[in-house]
């Protein structure tokens, strides 16, 4: 039913303006990659044999052919989850794999603006309200880093609402929003222009080292690390200079760590780790139990070293009191810090202060500054 412009009010009525829009848009430029297709195939004298236009029911979509000479191109066959975001096969990125001197395997993907095109152009024909490309790895690897287009994927942030891009391995993934990439602001500091600007992703296990060292840093302070500890990292580059993208301003931005055991009663948070103070902090998470498997979905607003806790930290001062259950939860979790090695005082009054220390580190905050 048609809304009341008294009772829905201004504001929203130019929601809905602004939202009628953009289909208008979506259709127009699906009409006019409709068209394109169109003339392409009668350049190549194809004679409807060898061309899909329609797809299948499986959710799979031919790339198409080849402009220049009418011949069938390598096909590219997208995917759809449940959800209609579609899924680019691993084989449709140009990935290297190289093995440095301690073992560790990096891999590298590029993502060229016309796969992306391609990828934006299956979302448009499908469910408007999907908005994820997906981009899953098979291949073991210590470290997965995916370059991307800046300025094709700043573009195509216009298309599509809330496009996201996500990039998955077995241990980890990362869901980029495209409206993060701010262009202007990172083309000013490479000095560069927008369309040469690539923006790579890093997916990473921590080496043994750091792995052990972040270990006994979560034993002093009575917790034990559960998986592995994974670096996210986000730059852009061009013409030989780059800047990392560490901090999202407002945006909280999902990333995720798989944990190949079932969490079972255990209780397990994310937290963030400072290599430099070997401090840890909490940071907003939801865990996630499926067929064995645990993902806990790390939403935090800037990159760093992750890692998923669990232990039980309590107080002597708390024993038989009403809040011991929810004191333990929380400084478990390193929400909560007592005020000494086996103090916690639990009937001191709270001041202003500590509460804004509570609500700092349930919203995960850090300083640092916002970049992109």
């Amino acid at each position: 039913p048609a809304a009341d412009p008294q009772v829905v009010g201004q504001p929203a009525l130019a929601r809905c303006h602004r939202a009628a829009g953009r289909q208008q848009q979506r259709t127009d430029r699906l009409a006019a990659a409709n068209a394109q297709q169109h003339v392409r195939l009668a350049a190549g004298g194809d004679d409807g044999g060898g061309h899909d236009g329609g797809g299948d029911s499986s959710g799979d979509h031919n790339a198409g052919t080849n402009p220049d000479n009418g011949q069938a191109e390598s096909a590219i066959e997208f995917a759809t989850d449940e959800q209609g975001n579609i899924i680019v096969p691993e084989q449709a990125l140009a990935v290297e794999q190289t093995i440095d001197a301690n073992g560790r395997t990096s891999l590298t993907a590029a993502l060229d603006a016309d796969i992306l095109q391609q990828s934006i152009g299956q979302l448009l024909e499908g469910d408007t309200s999907a908005h994820t490309i997906i981009f899953s790895f098979s291949e073991p690897a210590d470290r997965l880093t995916v370059s991307l287009p800046a300025a094709s994927l700043a573009a195509h942030a216009e298309d599509v609402e809330d496009l996201t891009l996500s990039v998955r391995t077995a241990d980890a993934s990362y869901d980029l929003p495209a409206s993060l990439i701010g262009l202007d602001e990172l083309a000013s500091s490479l000095g560069a222009d927008a369309e040469e600007i690539t923006i790579s992703l890093t997916i990473g296990k921590v080496n043994e080292n750091r792995a052990s060292q972040i270990e006994i840093d979560a034993s002093r302070v009575g917790v034990r690390v559960v998986g592995e500890p994974i670096e996210f990292h986000l730059t852009a580059s061009a013409n030989g200079n780059s800047v990392e993208i560490s901090s999202f301003g407002s945006m909280y931005v999902v990333r995720t760590i798989t944990i190949h055991e079932d969490a079972g009663d255990e209780e397990w948070s994310a937290v963030l780790y400072d290599p430099i103070t070997g401090t840890f902090t909490f940071v907003p998470s939801v865990v996630e139990r499926v067929h064995g498997q645990t993902y806990v979905h790390i939403m935090r607003n800037g990159n760093s070293i992750y890692a998923v806790i669990s232990g039980k930290i309590t107080f002597a001062d708390i024993a038989g009191h009403w809040a011991q259950a929810d004191i333990e939860s929380l400084a478990s979790r390193l929400l909560l810090q007592g005020q000494g090695p086996d103090r916690f005082a639990p009937d001191a009054v709270i001041t202003r202060a500590e509460v804004a220390a509570m609500l700092v580190r349930a919203l995960g905050l850090t300083d640092g500054p916002a970049i992109g």
